[in-house]
This record gives structure tokens, sequence and C-alpha cells, in this order.
């Protein structure tokens, strides 16, 4: 698992660079990229809006902790119910960062600001089977990501923004497989 966020990471930078190097005028010079990090939040316990997170969440949760353990956070926004907060304490504790609270529907604000206020940051981002691929298509400018299945807990989506509509995303697996 480091290895891959190894490579990621690697692509990450390479991207960025080469990215960076392309400038609209010389007078007016590109934004520095902002990694835009997005994960559903992990596996609850029953169908409650404030259900907590089951065994197999908190593990998730956990995952979710060690794989960006060595990726330097700036923020962390989370819906505010208990399993969404959930999904990204342990990372929060590990980085001494409070989760900025946003609402579920108001989502294409939140990525709004997170591009124009964060450039050239990491933020992750915890949402749901809507939100997640609502704000990947606001940041890719396009109708490709579709709602999640309520079984989906396992994708996590990196979005190298440069503004709005002008983002590329790349999409990976973490923790346990669906299923098992």
């Amino acid at each position: 698992m480091k290895h891959t966020l190894s490579k990621l990471l690697l692509f990450l930078l390479l991207f960025s660079l080469m990215f960076g190097c392309q400038s609209s005028s010389t007078t007016d010079p590109s934004p520095e990229l902002t990694t835009i990090i997005l994960v559903r939040h992990a596996e609850k316990l029953n169908l409650d809006p404030d259900s907590p997170l089951s065994e197999k969440g908190e593990r998730r949760a956990n995952d979710l902790a060690n794989l960006l353990d060595d990726v330097h956070i700036d923020a962390v926004y989370s819906i505010g119910f208990p399993r969404y907060i959930s999904t990204v304490q342990p990372l929060c504790d590990r980085k001494g960062i409070a989760p900025v609270i946003y609402q579920r529907n108001v989502y294409a604000g939140v990525i709004e600001t997170i591009v124009n206020s964060y450039e050239g940051k990491t933020v992750l981002i915890c949402g749901d089977t809507e939100t997640v691929p609502g704000m990947l298509n606001i940041l890719s400018a396009s109708q490709k990501y579709s709602v999640l299945k309520e079984s989906d807990y396992t994708h996590i989506y990196y979005a190298l923004s440069r503004d709005l509509g002008l983002s590329e995303i790349i999409v990976n697996t973490y923790g346990e497989a669906e299923g098992n």
C-alpha cells in the first residue's frame, strides 16, 4: 500500500511540475495546483442518519489515516454527521487539525471555496454517495461521475486542480475490498 502511495505521490509531483511549467502569459502565471482528496464516509452501522461507523468502518477510517500518514494535509472538510467525522478523525488526530464541517446540500460552494482558498495545498474531503461524484463533476467539468453504489466504500479520488473544471482526477482504492 505504501509503495502504491509512493508511486501516486511521484506521479502527482511530476504532473504538477509538468503542468506548472505551462503559463497562460508571462504577466499572469498559472496558479499552483491544489490537491483535493475525496472519500466517501466509511461503512456505517445501520441506516439511521446519525449512525456511527461499523467495526469495518472504523478499520477503514484507520486505513485512510495510514494511507495519508506521510502526506501533508492542510485542511479536512467533512459533513457533520457522526459517520463522516469518525471517518476522518483518526487522520485529523494524527495531523493535529480539526475538520471543517460543511452542509451536504451546499457542496458546490464548498468545492469552489476550497479551489479558491487552498491554492497549492492539499485538502481532504469526506462526503457521501452523491456529494463525492458531484464534486468530481464540478472539478472536471463533466458528468462522468455518477452516484456511488451504496456498497462502494473503497474508492479514493485525487483531484489535481488548477481551477474549477480544470482538474485531472486519479481514482484508486484503499482498505478492505468490498464484500470482505
